[in-house]
């Protein structure tokens, strides 16, 4: 069953109670990220979400903070590349980031004292590659 957003599609996977809360989401093409918390975890989660027919799916999750993920039909072995992450003490405040990755630019969303980006078009070998993110306010 699809859901109307990425967040919902999250929210309907397993171990979710009523206490899970959505601290930051985003998105780039038919991909998004979605890191839920909960009081029980005492860890956050990061899922992935894809959306086919307009519709959102929960794909795989994951604890780390810097994720990479392949789609079937991706050319060249290139997927997407989803990072996150608190805001540090000098960043509260921030309405978004400006990221440089790879020489091409994009937007990090901010809520809730957190940030998280996605780009396209990311080999697998280059996910450990320098990103640049500077604090719009």
């Amino acid at each position: 069953m699809g859901h109307a957003t990425p967040e919902a599609a999250a929210l309907a996977g397993d171990g979710v109670t009523a206490a899970t809360t959505v601290l930051v989401s985003g998105s780039c093409g038919k991909v998004a990220g979605v890191v839920l918390q909960d009081p029980a975890w005492g860890w956050r989660e990061f899922v992935w979400c894809t959306r086919i027919n307009g519709e959102w799916g929960e794909g795989s999750s994951s604890s780390g903070h810097t994720l990479w993920t392949h789609l079937e039909g991706d050319e060249d072995n290139a997927g997407y590349l989803a990072s996150w992450g608190d805001l540090a003490d000098e960043d509260t405040g921030a309405l978004s980031f400006e990221v440089t990755f790879l020489g091409r630019e994009s937007m990090a969303t901010v809520r809730n004292g957190h940030w998280l980006w996605i780009v396209d078009q990311v080999r697998e070998d280059q996910i450990d590659e320098p990103a640049t993110l500077v604090a719009v306010f």
